[in-house]
């Protein structure tokens, strides 16, 4: 059986492949006091970093617990790049991606192109063009083999 924790392994493995990996640690201010878009990374006291990933263009992003995948861009100032800092049990196919509530994100990696992808609810998801697209998984708990599309599989 093909459990979730498995999968995103298997999904971090598969890009790792394709490029450097690096471990990132990011210490924000406690306690969590603001979450400014633009603000310099620096001088935040974001929300609890819980997953980090570095892309292949050396941009670090995260995922806090204020439910954002968030990017410190070349300037040093943090971007939003999805979710509204609201909680959300699960996600549509084609959602705006800023203005969409988000789920517990469990991992962030990037293809060898630069797509962001994670994995939540069931899910590999992937962030293109502000928008959150499924790059695979059914979105139901289970096994249902291996050879239906991604986007049907149950993970």
């Amino acid at each position: 059986v093909l459990t979730m924790t498995r999968l995103s392994l298997l999904f971090l493995a598969a890009f790792a492949l394709a490029q450097e990996c690096r471990v990132v640690n990011l210490t924000p201010a406690q306690p969590p006091l603001k979450l400014e878009e633009g603000e310099r990374a620096t001088e935040s006291q974001t929300f609890r970093t819980t997953v980090t990933a570095v892309s292949p263009q050396n941009l670090i992003y995260f995922f806090d617990t204020a439910n954002r995948i968030r990017r410190i861009n070349p300037d040093g100032r943090l971007q939003t790049l999805a979710g509204t800092g609201s909680t959300a049990d699960s996600l549509a196919p084609g959602s705006p991606a800023r203005s969409t509530p988000l789920p517990n994100i469990t991992e962030i990696a990037f293809s060898p192109d630069g797509t962001l992808h994670f994995v939540s609810v069931g899910r590999v998801w992937k962030l293109v063009n502000d928008s959150l697209d499924v790059a695979a998984g059914s979105g139901r708990p289970g096994f249902n083999g291996e050879s239906a599309p991604a986007a049907d599989l149950n993970l």
